[in-house]
């Protein structure tokens, strides 16, 4: 349950800045002219401007007396009057803090908390909580409404209503709509995910909600086979389509969170919605997985292959000096008095004598020195069975108008039982294979492996499959992490493009945001806003450029960041620390954890992953009471003993821990 300090709800700070006190509690000549004009006591005056100065600051009123003192103080300063807690209880319970809060509410132009508000908060929380699930954020959105709208601000504890009720219908009616769009045939699926099995004494929901754990790829063929089987349970429409991510992610943590009795429990609206939230979280799950299997392995392969130059280079260095003695015997043979004909004859025997070393310089001319990509077939072939399965269970689409990878894909699972070295770009039979006409996405440094030209042009008629494989793979895998190729079904690599806004709704709210942010939205205005920014930091980093040690600019114009270093520390750091930890009691880490719960009361930012109130009364007390059980029963089975204690004996845990404990034995 979120608390009022969790929210964007105003209250007083424990210490107000002294900047703050001159900026937001300093009356202004208008606010002491228009007091003058019905107040003539001083002691009224003051109730008037502490009461004044407090509701620009929170948005709703409080007793003057509830004003912090130095706010207070410096309000009596600020008008000439003396601060007197006495006149501020007395003018609480005086008829003028009533006309004065009239006059106010003219003043600020504020409609006060009533049936108008309300109701205007309960619409704006409502249509928060379709698009937010944390009561927090639907209690910010009510209040940021309610301030624009010139309202008064309620109470805490009435805007904490308010967001659990809008929460609550709002889910319901997500709920019914959810359950009124799909067929009774798929209703029937769902609900059979929820019985029992009369011999296995289980059902298909402990199944879903099983954590598939990390994937591998020995584990590969039971994560298709699990995607086979979500993809079976989950053959319906997707009917998220209008519900925001937020929503479906929280009812699919929710579904988690319930084993199927519990699921049997709640209504069968719910209980659909909750199960179609997590078959869909799963199946994404799933397609995630064997994504992040293509993106690790093909990482790895590239690193191998860059070891793999490495050595390749290291073991032919010595060939180096050889081509550059050939080379020195060539000039020597051409500088000869001899015909051109013996010339050329000399010059042959010597490329015939080492044609290892003729490869080399052939290999070496075409890839150069950095080019590893000619040694990755040996590190994919191993792999190539599992990318093919991976790429033939998932669909890759492009998120922008250039169609070529998809076209690729398709035209190498056309050939994945091909045995050539060679395949046809335009097969023969243009029926039974797809053809491929757009190469445009193959990288320079791939294009002579995969086509055995030099140039782009003329088009080639024929690919070397093995490399066009490995080059297609490794594309796939770089537009996977540029998102500029999504997958259907996934959440991780899905497309981005279906999570933006409207073009109708942005143009509705443009304005609005402008206003929120501060930001122009006219298009020159917000060219000139954003090149301000950027002059203002460039000239800021370019006077403090001397002095900044850790940061320089080579000759070569390149930027170096150095490591920061720590700060020495001072002197006598090392004796305090020793005193310290001689004078500091030794505690149980559980005293610990429940003396500073009851003092802090640290808890309450845990709660169930669904998010919602725990019913477990007090959880952790009980979580606390079961760690010690466990802890007593490990001692016990270290010992060589049976722990037979019951529930009583670690109830000692609600009581605070001693200042003083005995050393713990080495076993604890």
């Amino acid at each position: 349950m979120p608390i009022l300090q969790e929210t964007a709800y105003p209250c007083f700070r424990k210490n107000t800045r002294a900047k703050d006190l001159f900026e937001f509690y300093t009356p202004t000549k208008e606010e002491l002219s228009f007091a003058d004009s019905f107040i003539r006591a001083k002691t009224l005056k003051l109730g008037f401007f502490v009461l004044l100065k407090s509701f620009q600051r929170l948005g709703y009123f409080v007793a003057t007396t509830s004003v912090p003192e130095d706010i207070a103080k410096h309000i009596a300063d600020a008008i000439g009057c003396a601060y007197s807690i006495r006149a501020l209880k007395k003018y609480d319970r005086s008829r003028n803090r009533w006309y004065d809060i009239d006059r106010i509410r003219r003043m600020m132009e504020v409609k006060p908390v009533g049936k108008e508000a309300l109701d205007f908060l309960g619409v704006t929380m409502r249509q928060a909580a379709l698009i937010k699930q944390d009561l927090v954020d639907i209690i910010n959105v009510g209040i940021e409404e309610l301030v624009r709208n010139r309202f008064e601000l309620p109470a805490f504890e009435t805007l904490l209503r308010e967001a659990k009720k809008a929460r609550t219908v709002t889910n319901r009616q997500i709920y019914c709509e959810i359950y009124e769009w799909a067929k009774e045939e798929v209703r029937s699926a769902v609900e059979g995910i929820l019985k029992t099995d009369p011999e296995t004494k289980r059902s298909l929901w402990n199944d879903l909600r099983q954590d598939p754990g990390k994937p591998t790829r020995k584990e590969l063929k039971r994560l298709i086979d699990r995607l086979a089987w979500l993809r079976g349970i989950g053959q319906f429409e997707d009917p998220f389509r209008k519900v925001p991510y937020a929503k479906i992610r929280q009812l699919a943590l929710e579904a988690c969170s319930l084993d199927a009795a519990r699921m049997r429990a709640v209504s069968k609206r719910k209980q659909f919605a909750l199960t179609a939230a997590l078959i869909k979280f799963r199946l994404a799950g799933a397609v995630d997985d064997l994504c992040e299997i293509l993106i690790r392995k093909m990482g790895k392969i590239h690193t191998n292959g860059k070891i793999a130059l490495a050595e390749y280079l290291e073991e032919n260095s010595e060939r180096a000096d050889e081509i550059i003695a050939n080379y020195k015997d060539v000039y020597d043979l051409v500088s000869t008095p001899e015909s051109p004909e013996m010339q050329l004859a000399a010059i042959k025997t010597i490329f015939d004598g080492n044609p290892d070393l003729v490869e080399y310089a052939k290999n070496h001319s075409i890839y150069g020195a950095k080019n590893y990509f000619r040694f990755l077939w040996q590190l994919f072939r191993s792999y190539r069975a599992v990318f093919f399965r991976i790429l033939a269970e998932l669909q890759f689409v492009s998120t922008s108008s250039d169609k070529s990878i998809e076209e690729a894909i398709a035209f190498v699972l056309s050939h994945k039982n091909t045995k050539a070295d060679k395949v046809l770009l335009e097969p023969e039979n243009s029926r039974d294979k797809p053809s491929l006409r757009n190469l445009s996405w193959v990288p320079d440094a791939w294009w002579y492996l995969v086509t055995g030209q030099k140039r782009r042009n003329p088009f080639p008629t024929e690919i070397d499959r093995r490399q066009f494989e490995v080059c297609l793979f490794s594309q796939i895998v770089l537009e996977l992490k540029s998102a500029d190729l999504c997958v259907k079904e996934s959440d991780k690599f899905s497309d981005f493009r279906s999570q933006l806004i409207s073009w109708a709704e942005f143009h509705e709210k443009l304005a609005r945001y402008g206003e929120t942010t501060g930001i122009p939205v006219e298009t020159g205005a917000f060219v000139n806003y954003i090149r301000g920014i950027l002059k203002n930091e460039a000239d800021g980093l370019d006077r403090s450029y001397p002095e900044n040690n850790e940061f320089t600019i080579g000759e070569n114009g390149e930027p170096t960041l150095k490591k920061l270093k720590a700060k020495p520390q001072p002197d006598r750091y090392a004796a305090v620390t020793e005193i310290i930890s001689d004078r500091m009691p030794l505690r149980e880490i559980l005293d610990i954890l429940v003396d500073t719960r009851k003092l802090l009361n640290w808890d309450r930012v845990f709660g169930p992953l669904s998010g919602l109130q725990a019913k477990i009364k007090d959880p952790a007390s009980a979580l606390c009471r079961h760690y010690l059980l466990l802890r007593l029963q490990s001692r016990s089975d270290a010992n060589g003993s049976i722990f037979t204690g019951s529930r009583q004996e670690a109830d000692c845990m609600d009581k605070p821990a001693p200042h003083h404990r005995r050393k713990p034995a080495k076993s604890d």
